[in-house]
């Protein structure tokens, strides 16, 4: 005699909560976190400018002048547009965006051109090897940049890779900061403020994440393992023979 089983129904699978676009702590901790990265670069670099200008050192090339206003500029439209964005004006935030390509695309040149005039010139405080670091730091910046621009229709990864792809810049001035407070001398106090500044911040974003969300957002890890990644190509790049016979004979 047939009897009736019940039915079973089967387990469903769980689906991971979306990660939320906005939280109420990001109108604090994303604006907190690029006036630090301005607090990092002033320190680094307002001393240093001010002992030149009352020094007799001759004067840098135009080319360093136009590097320095550039990368504050950047740090300037940032500032700007995470203003805009916490003020609701998103408008002129998507309008701002031209300028920023333009502001990336002049980053991403005369980075790597300041670099080479200062290794070309004999004054450049580290050796032509740390090139490829100098080198390094502008192809992530752009690979972010552009990342962040392919995503601009999803606030959230939009942000976070922008604000990624600034860490990258932010080495030459916390590498001063270090300087100033340890005494080091170049180029010893370089590597610990590329690497440490830029990572104890990438730090705080996951934090960031956890907290608020439970979870980091989809585009930090892939985006953590390149920036790191690039750290450690870097590292290997500085101890390469044939790096640093190239970068001295391109020198001279």
């Amino acid at each position: 005699m047939a009897t009736n089983a019940p039915a079973v129904t089967p387990p469903r699978s769980r689906q991971p909560r979306p990660f939320a676009a906005s939280h109420p702590a990001d109108a604090w901790f994303f604006p907190g976190l690029i006036a630090i990265i301005w607090l990092i670069m002033l320190i680094g670099f307002v001393p240093e400018v001010v002992q030149r200008m009352n020094s007799d050192a001759e004067p840098f090339p135009l080319v360093i002048h136009a590097h320095a206003v550039v990368y504050f500029g950047w740090l300037t439209f940032l500032a700007s547009q995470v203003v805009l964005v916490r003020t609701g004006n998103i408008a002129w935030h998507r309008r701002m965006g031209t300028v920023g390509v333009a502001m990336a695309i002049a980053v991403i040149i005369l980075g790597p051109a300041a670099a080479l005039t200062q290794q070309l010139s004999h004054v450049a405080r580290q050796p032509p090897q740390f090139l490829g670091l100098q080198f390094a730091n502008v192809i992530v910046f752009g690979g972010f940049v552009i990342a962040a621009l392919a995503l601009r229709v999803q606030p959230a990864a939009h942000k976070r890779l922008m604000v990624v792809g600034t860490l990258a810049l932010i080495g030459a001035g916390f590498g001063r900061v270090v300087r100033l407070v340890t005494g080091a001398p170049p180029p010893s106090t370089l590597i610990p403020g590329v690497y440490i500044a830029a990572n104890v911040l990438l730090l705080a974003i996951a934090i960031h994440d956890y907290r608020t969300r439970g979870r980091l957002h989809p585009v930090f890890l892939p985006a953590a393992a390149l920036f790191v990644g690039s750290e450690l190509v870097v590292g290997l790049l500085l101890r390469s023979p044939a790096w640093i016979g190239f970068t001295r004979a391109l020198v001279g």
